[in-house]
């Protein structure tokens, strides 16, 4: 785009242009009474700011009836609030906001059993895949291919009776010596002892008998779960037959048809579905944070609040295995340049989209569907009598699942759980000791999370001139570090490929990695790449490199995702994709010393100028390679607000990034959910890089006792924040009335 003309660059920039915009209004009642403050909560990605599946799900409304005044609410806000509401009005229910997972380059052998939801290598099937039913038998299309040449085959469909947010009420059955079900197989789970006593306490009435349905029956394949006074059982409902010899089990009547109940032999999975907020596994407070509103206060050009209904912001839906606690809120903006404590007018979170307009023709909803409990009558397999009653209060029903034919799995797939590259080291190596170009060439990148069971506990770090070296990691942290005897997770980094950037304190190399097994890749050399961060030998670049560390390990994960949809972010006037705002994280190591010690050196003491030698080799930050530093004169202005959101984004999340140029902002062709070569510069993936100075408020000032310290640094805070922003406005070429 270098060859531009003046004419080209002009039509790009100008405002009319833009693709994204709110250009729908939805009509207030003539005598309804001013919006309410806060406003409705409505639907919102972890972030907690206002979102549409789309941009026509972000309506201006006003304010107050006949009053011109408008501001931009979203559809499942109108919905809450209720007024003149009609679902007939649009052609579809508005799907909710759901992590858009990067195109699959991470994989299992077919020998492991894979307990992540979604599995390893499964793609993204869009927003109509995936139910939000509590305890259901989940589909999911898993990329395959041969384990010795790494071509791809057919892929297969992967089910798992998925069971979420149930570990305060299930425990698993035990293995070695399950508790055996009436349907002749183990439990898929059991009640806590507490529940078991309250289930039997009440007994089986008129209205309910000793089993209990799970999930709604009529879905395509039947897949549902019973429950008794034991615990759970994972079942496939079905017309019974007399004729035929089936498969022994209970018999139920529904709408006096005699159903079949078998036993489900899907894979049970037990998840929390709620957010995992920082990835250094700090407990987080539940349930929503309460805020009171004293009216509106002077703030920076980004100012903008966290509504009361809403709390903190960093929910994320986290596919953790069991007895991992999470918890799960929802929440509006906090104000971008003012300290999070302080107290704002409620409305003040969905930036003043006020102007003068006119009416357009309100568009209307319909009550949502609500499914009711259908009614059964169920017997034992020793008894005759049957008994209607509703499903327990204690679980609740899922939704319909449609799924495809299950596909067999392709010959050949059955690869060890040792599988790695027949080539030793070497032979990825140049006669001069760097990666061999051809290879990385092949090597897909790592745009994945790591699943935590695999996560590499140590390096075996290869450099040019240097014989292999081991590392072990810092952070993130997990449970299993502090556990004696736990197998060390072992993988290996090539830190000799090429170089993709230099800065003032450290140097950025695209390095091949080789995942602890039995994790692997997709492709003959079963690697991928990531950036690896390494810092200059003097003490301030090292501090820097280790606090950029920590912030990583900070960062909630969902700064770390994109999701489908629209936000509005403050104050930008227009809707703005949910996309990632940083790198994914994938570890910090240091060196380990010939005494087998291996010193996490942070540098506290010591000035941000010292330019003194610090001890030993560089550790090493590993992180997701996110492409080349933006050139705004070459993106649309809907990409340059896009660019600008991130900033604001990650000021709401009460990070300040400390060195805001527009060289810390990185592009890469899109969306990462697509394979790369049907990606396109027409659809950009933007990241915010470079965190050695960057701030987190619970660190930097809540943290801080005394109280004239705290407000001093609220107020440096502050400052940091408005002049981030003045800064990249800047840069970015945008203009103060136009974002």
């Amino acid at each position: 785009m270098s060859g531009d003309s003046d004419k080209e660059r002009e039509d790009r920039f100008h405002y009319s242009n833009r693709r994204r915009k709110v250009t729908r209004q939805w009509l207030r009642e003539p005598d309804g009474e001013p919006l309410p403050r806060p406003p409705p909560v409505g639907t919102r990605a972890p972030n907690g700011l206002i979102w549409g599946h789309t941009c026509e799900d972000l309506m201006w409304i006003q304010r107050i009836p006949k009053v011109d005044v408008l501001t931009v609410w979203s559809r499942s806000m109108i919905k809450e609030f209720g007024e003149n509401y009609d679902e007939a009005e649009f052609d579809a229910p508005e799907p909710r906001p759901r992590v858009r997972r990067p195109w699959p380059v991470l994989r299992l052998p077919d020998t492991v059993f894979d307990k992540n939801v979604p599995p390893v290598g499964a793609y993204d099937e869009g927003s109509d895949h995936e139910d939000d039913s509590g305890s259901d038998v989940r589909w999911w299309r898993v990329r395959v291919d041969d384990p010795k040449t790494g071509k791809a085959m057919k892929d297969k469909i992967v089910d798992r009776v998925v069971i979420e947010d149930m570990d305060d009420v299930f425990v698993p059955n035990d293995g070695d010596k399950p508790v055996i079900s009436p349907l002749g197989h183990p439990y898929a789970a059991l009640w806590k002892q507490e529940f078991r006593k309250l289930y039997a306490a009440a007994g089986p009435t008129e209205l309910r008998t000793r089993f209990t349905v799970i999930g709604r029956h009529g879905n395509k394949n039947g897949r549902c779960e019973l429950a008794d006074g034991t615990g759970l059982m994972a079942v496939i409902m079905g017309e019974y037959d007399d004729d035929e010899d089936s498969e022994p089990g209970l018999l139920i009547i529904d709408s006096n048809r005699l159903v079949h109940i078998r036993h489900d032999p899907s894979p049970v999975i037990f998840l929390n579905k709620a957010k995992n907020a920082r990835t250094d596994g700090e407990e987080q407070a539940a349930g929503r944070e309460t805020r009171e509103c004293d009216g509106d206060k002077p703030g920076g050009p980004l100012e903008d609040t966290k509504e009361s209904a809403g709390g903190a912001a960093e929910d994320q839906d986290v596919d953790v295995p069991m007895h991992v606690a999470t918890d799960s809120s929802d929440g509006d903006s906090e104000s971008l340049s003012r300290p999070p404590s302080e107290s704002v007018h409620p409305d003040a979170e969905e930036e003043e989209h006020d102007i003068a307009g006119s009416s357009r023709p309100r568009l209307a909803d319909t009550e949502s569907l609500e499914d009711s409990k259908p009614r059964f009558a169920v017997s034992s397999p020793d008894s005759d009598e049957h008994k209607a009653f509703e499903p327990s209060g204690l679980l609740t029903e899922g939704e319909d699942t449609v799924v495809e034919e299950t596909l067999p799995p392709d010959e050949g797939d059955e690869a060890v759980a040792e599988e790695t590259p027949a080539e030793a080291s070497k032979d990825y190596m140049n006669d001069d000791g760097r990666f061999k170009e051809d290879i990385i060439a092949d090597l897909p990148k790592l745009e994945e999370f790591i699943p935590e069971e695999y996560f590499p506990d140590a390096l075996l770090v290869h450099r040019v001139n240097h014989e292999p070296r081991k590392y072990k990691r810092v952070l993130p942290k997990f449970e299993r570090d502090d556990i004696e005897d736990e197998p060390e997770r072992l993988g290996t980094l090539y830190l000799n490929g090429p170089k993709l950037g230099e800065g003032h304190h450290s140097y950025v190399r695209r390095a091949p990695l080789k995942l602890p097994p039995p994790l692997s890749a997709y492709g003959k050399h079963r690697m991928v790449t990531v950036a690896a961060k390494t810092s200059f030998v003097h003490v301030s670049a090292r501090k820097f490199l280790r606090h950029e560390a920590e912030i990583f390990s900070l960062f909630p994960r969902h700064l770390q995702e994109e999701y489908c949809g629209y936000n509005l972010v403050t104050p930008i006037k227009h809707p703005v994709p949910v996309g990632a705002i940083v790198p994914k994280f994938y570890g910090y190591y240091v060196p380990v010393e010939s005494d087998g010690s291996a010193p996490d050196r942070k540098y506290e003491d010591h000035k941000d100028d010292d330019t003194s030698q610090g001890k030993g080799t560089s550790p090493i930050l590993l992180m997701e390679e996110c492409g080349e530093p933006v050139v705004p004169q070459k993106f649309s202005i809907d990409d340059r607000s896009e660019c600008y959101s991130l900033m604001a984004r990650l000021q709401l999340a009460e990070f300040l990034q400390g060195s805001m140029y527009v060289r810390n902002i990185l592009w890469q062709p899109g969306p990462l959910w697509k394979p790369p070569q049907e990606r396109s510069r027409e659809t950009p993936s933007f990241r915010i890089i470079d965190f050695g100075r960057a701030l987190h408020w619970e660190e930097y000032v809540s943290k801080e006792e005394d109280e004239k310290k705290r407000e001093s640094k609220a107020k440096e805070w502050k400052d940091q924040a408005s002049y981030d922003q003045t800064r990249i406005e800047r840069e970015l070429l945008i203009k103060f009335w136009d974002y």
